[in-house]
Order: C-alpha cells, then structure tokens, then sequence
C-alpha cells in the first residue's frame, strides 16, 4: 500500500511497486555487470512531441545513466515516446482547465494497480483538493530524466525523474512544484507507468 507522509508544505507516496522495481532494477543490472553509458552521446534535450500552442511551455527531456547498452537509434523515440505519456499524465492531473472538479481520468498511461494507488491519493497526484477554486494553472518548468536500463540494445524498464512547476490563479494562487520519480515497462508493446515516488508542495 502506498503511504503519504505529509509535511507542512508538501506530500509524498511511495509504495511495494517501487521498492519491487528498484530491486528488479538492481538485479538486472548486476546481471549487466555494471556497465553503464554508452559511447554515443545523447542527441540533446527532447521537447514535447506535440505542436506548442502560442505560449505554451514543452517538456524538455533528456537521457541519464544507462545500464547496459542502448542503440543510438533508439533514443529519439524513446524520448518521444516517454515525453508524451508523462505529458498527458501532466495535463490531465495538474494542467488542463479550470476550474473543475473531475479528476476521474487523471492517470492515463499508468497500470491498473498503479492507477488505483494514485486515485487513494489524488490530493498529492492531482489538483483534485483545489481544482474547483482555481480559474488557471500555467506551467513555468517541465522536465525529466530518463535513466534506462537496456538489454540487447533495447530499454526495458526507465526510471523518470521529473520536476513539473506551475502558478496557480483563482482562490488559491501560488507556485506548486511536483517532483519525483515514475517507473515504467512495456506492457503489451506499449510503456506504462507501474510505480511511483512523488512529492507535492508550494515552491519556497
């Protein structure tokens, strides 16, 4: 079960799925004998695959440690790929229009036993406790880390480290920040997220 500890400016969740899928990490790692990069560099920060709309901020998303070796050719999309479910994540649970109340499809890309953690939580993994008294939220940073683990030149799992601020207009106007760490695997031919680590609170 997922467990909130709740400070005075901020919230987290962290459950048996992560510490299950550091440990899957770890092992399959040390199966890998510890290699780590590659000799190609990373093209260069992705940014959300989607059109901006005028003003509209996009994700930038790099690449960080790999374990074992990942083909070149592989990084753009997996970039893409990833950017783009983190985005839809993003946009449905702390993004989008105000003001609301529905949150019930907040969670798209995640696992089945993923999404229910989170909809225990929806205060810390959505606007739910003040989307109906906010009028706007604008993003002012979006970003994320994708630490993969490769076999055969391939990623089969990814830890996404990400860090997503926003201002917040209506009743409630402030500076939220929500960071932390996704962790995915493909599930029938498509990532999913499966597990996470994520805290929540007003930036100082």
């Amino acid at each position: 079960m997922h467990t909130a500890r709740r400070r005075p400016r901020s919230a987290s969740a962290r459950g048996p799925a992560v510490v299950t899928a550091a440990l899957l990490a770890t092992l399959l790692a040390t199966l890998l004998g510890g290699c780590t990069g590659d000799d190609e560099p990373d093209a260069g920060p992705s940014r959300s695959a989607a059109p901006e709309a005028a003003g509209e901020l996009a994700t930038r998303t790099t690449i960080g440690k790999v374990s074992g070796r990942l083909r070149p050719a592989g990084r753009q999309p997996l970039k893409d790929q990833l950017t783009a479910l983190v985005d839809r994540w993003w946009d449905a649970a702390y993004l989008g229009a105000y003001p609301r109340t529905d949150f019930e499809q907040a969670f798209p890309g995640f696992t089945s036993g993923a999404r229910r953690e989170a909809r225990r939580q929806q205060d810390l993994m959505t606007n739910a406790a003040t989307g109906a008294e906010l009028q706007g939220v604008t993003p002012t940073k979006r970003e994320l880390r994708l630490d993969v683990l490769a076999l055969d030149g391939r990623p089969v799992g990814v830890t996404a480290v990400f860090v997503l601020r926003y201002d917040t207009a209506g009743a409630t106007e402030r500076n939220e920040r929500v960071a932390g760490s996704l962790f995915l695997t493909k599930e029938r031919g498509r990532w999913r997220i499966f597990g996470f680590d994520v805290t929540k609170g007003a930036s100082a």
